[in-house]
């Protein structure tokens, strides 16, 4: 597996800001949503193009769901995950290097791409990739913590962000939204590629 990172450590709120000037990272500018003519995969996206957190799992496996709500494939080149720790007062902490999605990652509209996190405390990593499109990531999701995730475009800003709250999931349990794609995150069956259910 083929497997890209970079540095996110800039807080959510000031990532764009920072990042506006790096033109050697793929997808910097800001253009609005293109479709290739040929293809239909969105290869410029504004915002998430459909593509949206959809569940965290940092009990016995480690991992976080992406999804694709829209109607056309997604181009995920250079698109990242990451994580940071919440603090006792429930802040995020500093955002772990980025799973970074290598060049050529095209997520199919309903489809998921999944981040897989290392294991802790004795859990494990998922058999192969349950997903369309997956990437392995260098942190964890801390249960006992919480944690707060990050959705980044290609110019590393915070597309979307989604806490995960502390000590709310047992193992077999996740953190997703129902109904699948588009509901309130709220207690899941873990489906890591799969649509959520209820545990």
């Amino acid at each position: 597996m083929t497997v890209a990172t970079h540095d996110a450590t800039t807080p959510a709120a000031d990532a764009r800001q920072a990042m506006q000037g790096d033109t050697g990272m793929p997808g910097a500018s800001d253009a609005p949503i293109q479709k290739e003519q040929d293809t239909g995969v969105t290869s410029s996206i504004d915002g998430g193009g459909g593509l949206v957190i959809n569940e965290i799992s940092g009990k016995s496996i480690d991992y976080v769901e992406l999804f694709n709500t829209g109607s056309t494939s997604i181009d995920l080149s250079g698109w990242g995950v990451t994580e940071a720790k919440d603090s006792d007062a429930g802040v995020p902490g500093s955002p772990k290097t980025a799973a970074v999605f290598p060049a050529g990652s095209t997520l199919a509209a309903g489809a998921y791409a999944l981040a897989l996190g290392a294991p802790k405390d004795g859990g494990s990593t998922l058999p192969g990739c349950p997903a369309s499109v997956c990437v392995q990531a260098t942190w964890n999701i801390s249960n006992t913590n919480g944690a707060h995730i990050y959705l980044l475009n290609p110019a590393s800003a915070t597309i979307f962000d989604q806490s995960y709250p502390a000590e709310t999931t047992v193992s077999g349990d996740s953190w997703g939204r129902l109904p699948n794609g588009t509901g309130a995150f709220v207690l899941n069956g873990q489906t890591p590629g799969a649509v959520n259910t209820a545990p």
